[in-house]
Order: C-alpha cells, then structure tokens, then sequence
C-alpha cells in the first residue's frame, strides 16, 4: 500500500497538450451543427425548418 498517487493517477500527464483525438488541446472547439439557442432563435423568428432525412 505504498504505492505513490502518482503511479495509479488517470489522468496521463504526458497526453496534456492534446486530446484524445490527437488535435491540440486549446480549449477553443465549437459545436458542429445547429444547438439549442439556434433552433429557439429560428422558432422565435417563425422559420420552419425542413424535415431532411438522414
């Protein structure tokens, strides 16, 4: 039980500077596609989003 915090952590220390995906990690992504705020300001101004399929 004299194993140090450092020898069992999760969090990898030598990962910091990038994602899991590989990108940089600069805190700066955004959401791809339409969110939440988007579909209530186009309700608000009354458009009718089609209905597409996938």
């Amino acid at each position: 039980m004299n194993e140090h915090y450092s020898d069992r952590r999760k969090i990898d220390p030598t990962r910091g500077v990038t994602l899991g995906d590989g990108t940089p990690n600069e805190a700066d992504r955004v959401e791809i596609g339409p969110t939440k705020l988007a579909f209530d300001e186009w309700a608000a101004a009354g458009l009718d989003l089609p209905d597409l399929a996938a």
